[in-house]
């Protein structure tokens, strides 16, 4: 860090407790997740709720309390969708969701958006592709009105 052109000031941030940067609310929440561990947060700003869940696989697929009070009502949900269903049972050590995970999340917490992002390096653009129809029907199928987007290079969405 000290050989970075800038200042860069590290603050920890605990689990649960917000914390106030540049006018926007943070809060964190350790997903049940993989040999690792890893940590979900909630960006809150004018109003509006962006979180982001990279690595938010677990055992049986539902988030923790923790975790779903940080998704409730999120204006745009992240998440790690990796797998399909079937291919997240074969790699349940590593802690990663599947987009069904993800939509059934996004679907729970009333999340207006959710991009799908972190999928398995061996999906071709094909796959890719098939995962965001696969969550848009779960998501018809549970009646919801979720608007799901799968992430991609150069993609920019406004929140």
């Amino acid at each position: 860090i000290r050989n970075m052109a800038a200042t860069i000031a590290l603050k920890p941030l605990e689990e649960g407790r917000p914390m106030e940067v540049a006018g926007a609310r943070i809060t964190a929440s350790r997903s049940r997740t993989g040999p690792m561990g890893a940590f979900a947060f909630r960006i809150e700003e004018g109003g509006r709720a962006l979180v982001y869940a990279g690595h938010a696989g677990s055992e049986g697929g539902a988030p923790t309390a923790a975790m779903r009070a940080l998704y409730r009502n999120a204006d745009v949900l992240v998440h790690d969708s990796t797998f399909t269903g079937e291919d997240k049972r074969r790699y349940q050590d590593r802690g990663l969701a599947s987009v069904d995970d993800a939509v059934d999340a996004a679907v729970a917490a009333q999340a207006r958006k959710l991009v799908l992002f972190h999928y398995d390096q061996d999906y071709a653009d094909p796959e890719v592709d098939g995962l965001v129809e696969r969550a848009r029907q779960r998501a018809r199928d549970a009646g919801a009105t979720l608007e799901i987007v799968g992430a991609a290079e150069g993609k920019t969405l406004a929140v």
